[in-house]
């Protein structure tokens, strides 16, 4: 159903000549990627909803995504397995957020693994998208720049006593983290799906 959308979409973008005809695959594969990243947000929003944690899941999220741009790290087989290990791996957080303490010493020690982590292992690459090494450069650069923002916006929120908004801030960076380590090992074994 959602393909059939995204062809009726371009077919009246197309119409409309607001790309050229032998671009169709390709405007085609961003519209259903970008339809399906907000259904799976949407998702994952009614779930910090469901759980009456809806703030700290958008905060969550505005941590992870821009550093899950930059960062890499594991890649599903299909979109629906992509979705359902999302999904798990943002309800866990949610668990983690509502039943463990916001202990500080463990929050930095995060920050520190993942600044670490970037250091050696940012971007993590996948075998369908190999990068060249500019492009290693240029994403490690601007994952750097993301969980740098990130670590100045922590530290000036528990500054401020905002200390549950600085850490949903580190539990968006510790799942990339997660994703990333999990991208790391598959290609370190040479699999890339399991």
């Amino acid at each position: 159903m959602l393909e059939r959308f995204a062809g009726w979409l371009v077919g009246r973008m197309l119409a409309s000549q607001a790309f050229p005809e032998e671009d169709t695959p390709l405007v085609l594969f961003g519209i259903l990627q970008g339809l399906r990243t907000l259904i799976e947000i949407i998702i994952l929003l009614c779930t910090g909803l469901f759980m009456n944690l809806f703030w700290q899941g958008v905060v969550i999220l505005l941590a992870f995504m821009p550093l899950r741009i930059y960062a890499g790290g594991y890649h599903a087989r299909t979109p629906m397995e992509c979705a359902v290990k999302t999904w798990l791996l943002f309800l866990g957080i949610l668990l983690l957020y509502k039943l463990t303490p916001g202990f500080l010493w463990i929050q930095i020690l995060l920050l520190v693994i993942t600044g670490l982590s970037l250091w050696k292992f940012a971007p993590v690459e996948h075998e369908n998208k190999p990068l060249e090494e500019y492009e290693v450069i240029k994403y490690r650069k601007l994952a750097f720049g993301v969980y740098g923002t990130e670590a100045v916006l922590f530290v000036i929120l528990q500054l401020l006593g905002a200390a549950e908004a600085a850490r949903c801030i580190l539990l968006g960076i510790g799942m990339m983290l997660v994703i990333m380590w999990i991208g790391v090992g598959m290609n370190r074994r040479g699999n890339h799906y399991e």
